[in-house]
């Protein structure tokens, strides 16, 4: 298969990225939070945010899983 066959559209590859950095920002935000002492004063927040970025990450791949086969452009 040639590198021109799987060719994307450029929202949908945009919606792949910033899915993947949501992803990676989690992990490093959900070590982080266990880094942390209990009684730590932010950590609540920062696990809410964690939740609301895993939530929007959720969302997003949900997303591409449904427009996946429906953006593919052919082969030119």
């Amino acid at each position: 298969m040639s590198p021109k066959a799987a060719k994307y559209s450029f929202p949908f590859i945009l919606v792949h990225w910033l899915a993947v950095l949501l992803i990676v920002l989690l992990l490093g935000l959900g070590w982080y939070i266990q880094a942390l002492s209990p009684g730590f004063t932010g950590r609540t927040f920062l696990v809410e945010v964690h939740i609301s970025l895993g939530l929007t990450s959720l969302i997003l791949v949900t997303l591409l899983l449904d427009i996946f086969p429906k953006y593919r452009h052919s082969a030119s």
